[in-house]
């Protein structure tokens, strides 16, 4: 089938199901810490964690991603999605080790650093990998967006029911809660390693998205990486094109014989 003649199906919607869960998944890391702080509170009575962990990670994601929106390079899109979900991964583990209890019997302040830092990196690779995935949601039609946006906005909830689920299933006390947390980040590690599989394995093999990519490749359409600008990139080929004309100057695709470009 030619990359401009009609469009595969998604069969079953699993695009779709894919961006979906690249979506939650983003966002799940964040909404782990942050609604698991009555462990972390237990741990550092003092600490208010809840407020540290948002003035650590936002600043940081915001400067990720403001780097990436002026250092961009589409070569690097897999790879920073590789990197993301999988140091999720990691980071999700370790807090489901009991590690953090450990090292916060020494009674020392310093001890939350630990995962204040873990915080600190997730917003990292939060900044380098979101704008790669919604590039790569922008070569589809608008629905997949929505269904990426629709995840994002679901991560919260999903992961509150989690956190609701795995304190049921435990008593009450210091051990029913630590115990309670390490299921909690054993599960969300687990949906970290689902959306990187989907990623790596999954969705490359998928025509539907195949024919999209390859085809706006092809046509050296603009690539959007970021929502707000998107539909600026899209209806300014001719500002990309042509600097010199309106003192502009935006990141394009262009064909270049088998492989890519990015100006």
């Amino acid at each position: 089938m030619g990359r401009d003649g009609p469009a595969p199906k998604d069969k079953g919607g699993l695009v779709y199901l894919c961006f979906f869960l690249f979506g939650a998944g983003l966002l799940a890391p964040w909404n782990a810490f942050i609604t698991a702080v009555d462990y972390f509170n237990y741990l550092w009575p003092e600490g208010q964690m809840d407020r540290k962990f948002s003035v650590v990670y936002l600043p940081v994601m915001l400067l990720t991603l403001l780097i990436m929106l002026i250092w961009h390079n589409e070569r690097t899109a897999t790879a920073r999605v590789f990197c993301g979900f999988s140091t999720y991964t990691v980071i999700m583990a370790l807090m489901a080790t009991p590690l953090i209890s450990m090292v916060s019997r020494g009674g020392s302040s310093l001890s939350q650093y630990v995962p204040l830092g873990a915080s600190a990196v997730i917003g990292v690779v939060d900044g380098l990998a979101e704008p790669a995935i919604v590039g790569e949601a922008g070569y589809l039609p608008e629905v997949y967006m929505q269904g990426f946006l629709f995840g994002t906005a679901s991560a919260g909830t999903i992961i509150s029911l989690l956190r609701i689920a795995t304190k049921v299933s435990f008593g009450e006390g210091p051990d029913g809660l630590q115990n309670s947390t390490i299921l909690y980040f054993s599960l969300a590690s687990g949906l970290c390693a689902a959306c990187l599989i989907l990623h790596r394995v999954v969705l490359p093999k998928q025509m539907f998205f195949r024919h999209y990519r390859d085809r706006e490749c092809d046509r050296g359409t603009p690539v959007p990486f970021c929502p707000v600008i998107s539909e600026a990139l899209r209806s300014s080929a001719l500002d990309s094109r042509c600097p010199q004309l309106t003192g502009r100057w935006h990141p394009t695709i262009a064909p270049s014989g088998p492989e890519r470009r990015v100006w």
